[in-house]
């Protein structure tokens, strides 16, 4: 079985949520490209798939109309769309499919004849694509399409009230489950009485649409509520469903234990409800799970031990059965935290933990990944992979951006990593797009027979070999300056624990402190394309930092992990045209054990990636975009820009943790601008300057002495 796991997490610290062992990064998947769809207003991601010809398609939601890249009409209030790339991401054609109202895709699916099925919940009537009639107030809407976008036809499935589809699942024998949640009474679609206000439901069709069953699934409503939505499905190993839902009822007909909630009237008493069925939708058992409020599945997986992993957002405390209390988030939401439950195959409970992840996992043959954001003002996201000893194999941060939303990963039949994300192109107007970036999933290891040069730093040793390649000693290489603290403790334990002179390597290293940077400085280097790899280590406490390679931030809030932590931190590309390679460590005590670098012969963009967080990892020297003088916290600061640049700009003080302390706009003109700091406000240390033009962003250090 490949088993290997992507999983998306929120939280600013990098953690692994499963497990508990030290981790370890060591290099990290090359990007291969970003791009961006989406017309004039909201546009979002729901999930992609791949194509017979290896491209993808994307599954979308759209409110805009024909605008930027996107070409198909706008049919209602919100539309199915979908986009069709090719293997590199280039938009071959994108259309709409809806009624006069909202059709909201939830999923879409390869079905077994080469066809595409997509299923969401419709409030439409029969207009637009919509060929039949709405049956309640919202129904289950299910539309097949070519491989070339051509509707085949469509069904509209409900009762005569409410129902929201969450996801579809097609069997072996090519017959499909759709599942979701329904209000309606035993009319239309829906033959099974009703529990509560809202029941779970599961709709079983042939290949064409046509319906074989339903079934639904609830508890005894209380005084105040009786809601039972399902949130997530998956297979089990018996070729049964896992449903993951949602419920504020008792114990009554499938539900076989009451909610936790400190009292009956209470209004916070929502629980994660797990059942299992079989394939003809029958229950087989069911376990709640919740603490005394708030308790949501975000998803259910059966995991390759046959345990099953159940996700839950969860604002309660311990209570209940839950024996996990929150957890202060990194990322603003500081009243909840993200739960996960470990079960036997029957939904019993064999631990709880941690868990910043509210998206399920993909196993996969070597390991699994993390992928992480945040949401402060500084949101970056990060791909982490893990191997089956659950140590870290490597870290990447992809992008620093506001309003990055990443919610359909995706690993490809080749191996190959997609991430499709919703982001808000201008925060200050509606104009949302959808953005995929695509990865190798391979570690990246340059040949040793390109090796330009390679440091060992604090060592007087000329010559080290590591992995094949001669690392020279700091305190006797030339063309090769530097600056910071020496450290140096060959006894202190590493995991996991390299051969011995790598060992030796990482055990000794120049360290910046919370107020000294340190500088790495290669003289006399050849013009040409360069790739720079990084070691570092932990000797004591966990601590956070950031790298700048030529000005341009490669490393942002790197956490250094516990003591014994080592890593190997890159590729970062260079074009050198000045003869320098220039990097510099600053924020936490960052120990820089090694550089090398490597000839690359690629080719780098002539043109500056001007977001210092952008996805690629390719820098420019000596085409800094944006300069601030002088290069410290005063009441004036003049910023240049190397581009010419006229018209606004927004201008964002932050302190280094992130906080916003100022915003401003002002007017460049011939390429420069005043902007005014509370100097006399702030205390001393190290701040950031955000600027944005129509050119693109730049983040700007500045000490306050």
């Amino acid at each position: 079985m490949n088993c290997f796991m992507l999983l998306l997490l929120n939280g600013f610290i990098s953690v692994n949520p499963f497990f508990a062992t030290p981790t370890y990064a060591q290099g990290g998947p090359l990007h291969l490209f970003t791009k961006q769809f989406g017309g004039y207003d909201t546009d979002g991601i729901i999930n992609i798939v791949e194509t017979a010809d290896g491209g993808y398609l994307l599954g979308c939601y759209s409110v805009s109309g024909p605008g930027k890249n996107k070409t198909a009409p706008n049919k209602g209030k919100i539309d199915y769309w979908i986009v069709k790339v090719d293997k590199n991401g280039n938009k071959m054609w994108d259309k709409s499919y809806g009624g006069s109202d909202h059709d909201d895709l939830s999923k879409i699916i390869k079905t077994k004849d080469g066809n595409y099925l997509l299923a969401g919940t419709s409030y439409s009537g029969k207009s637009g694509d919509k060929s039949e009639a709405s049956k309640g107030l919202t129904d289950f809407w299910i539309v097949k399409i070519s491989p070339t976008g051509v509707k085949l036809w469509d069904k509209t499935i409900g009762g005569n009230l409410q129902e929201t589809l969450t996801s579809v699942i097609e069997n072996p024998d090519g017959t499909l489950i759709l599942a979701g949640t329904s209000g309606s009474e035993m009319t239309g679609d829906r033959t099974d009485y009703l529990r509560a206000s809202l029941d779970v439901w599961l709709v079983k069709i042939k290949s064409d649409g046509s319906k074989l069953w339903d079934k639904a699934y609830g508890g005894q409503p209380t005084e105040l509520s009786g809601n039972n939505v399902l949130r997530s499905i998956n297979v089990a190993g018996d070729g049964g469903f896992l449903l993951g839902a949602t419920s504020d009822c008792n114990r009554g007909f499938e539900k076989s234990e009451d909610a936790f909630a400190k009292d009956s009237l209470s209004p916070l008493r929502i629980d994660c409800w797990l059942l299992k069925v079989d394939a003809n939708g029958n229950k087989i058992w069911d376990k709640t799970y919740g603490g005394h409020t708030i308790d949501i599945v975000t998803f259910v997986e059966p995991w390759h031990d046959g345990t099953i992993l159940v996700g839950c957002w969860s604002d309660s405390p311990a209570s209940g059965n839950k024996t996990v209390a929150p957890k202060p988030e990194w990322d603003g939401d500081i009243a909840s935290h993200w739960w996960l439950i470990t079960t036997d195959v029957n939904g019993n409970e064999l631990k709880q933990s941690y868990s910043l992840s509210k998206y399920a996992y993909i196993p996969t043959e070597d390991g699994y990944f993390t992928m992480a954001r945040g949401a402060t003002e500084f949101t970056r996201t990060y791909l982490e992979k893990y191997n089956w000893s659950n140590q870290r194999l490597w870290r990447k941060t992809l992008h620093m951006e506001n309003q990055i939303f990443p919610e359909a990963p995706l690993v490809t039949s080749s191996g190959h990593l997609m991430i499709a994300s919703t982001t808000d192109v201008n925060p200050e107007i509606t104009d949302y797009d959808v953005m995929i970036e695509k990865y190798d999933n391979k570690i990246y290891q340059p040949s040793s027979s390109n090796i330009y040069r390679a440091i060992n730093l604090n060592s007087s040793i000329a010559s080290l070999t590591i992995d094949n390649v001669s690392y020279v000693g700091s305190k006797v290489a030339t063309n090769f300056t530097y600056t910071g603290r020496a450290y140096e403790n060959q006894s202190l334990p590493l995991g996991p624990m390299p051969d011995a002179n790598k060992a030796k390597m990482l055990r000794s290293t120049i360290y910046s402190t919370k107020t000294t940077p340190s500088t790495f400085n290669f003289l006399n280097v050849p013009n040409g394309n360069y790739e720079v790899f990084i070691y570092v280590w932990e000797d004591n406490y966990s601590t956070n930092y950031w790298i700048d390679l030529e000005g341009k931030q490669i490393v942002y809030n790197y956490e250094s992990g516990t003591k014994g932590t080592w890593g190997k931190i890159g590729p970062f590309r260079v074009a050198v045209s000045d003869g320098q390679i220039n990097l510099q460590a600053y924020g936490g005590d960052a120990n820089i054990s090694g550089i090398a670098v490597y000839k690359y012969y690629g080719t780098i963009p002539a043109a500056i990636v001007t977001s210092p967080f952008a996805t690629s990892n390719e820098v420019i020297v000596g085409k800094t975009g944006i300069r601030a003088f002088p290069n410290s916290i005063s009441n004036e600061v003049r910023l240049s820009f190397n581009e010419k640049t006229e018209g606004k700009a927004s201008v964002t003080l932050l302190d280094f943790a992130g906080n916003v302390l100022q915003r401003l706009e002002t007017e460049v003109k011939n390429g420069s601008t005043l902007v005014h700091l509370p100097a006399d406000q702030l205390k001393p240390g190290v701040y950031l300057l955000k600027v944005k033009t129509n050119k693109g962003e730049k983040v700007i250090r500045l000490h306050n002495k």
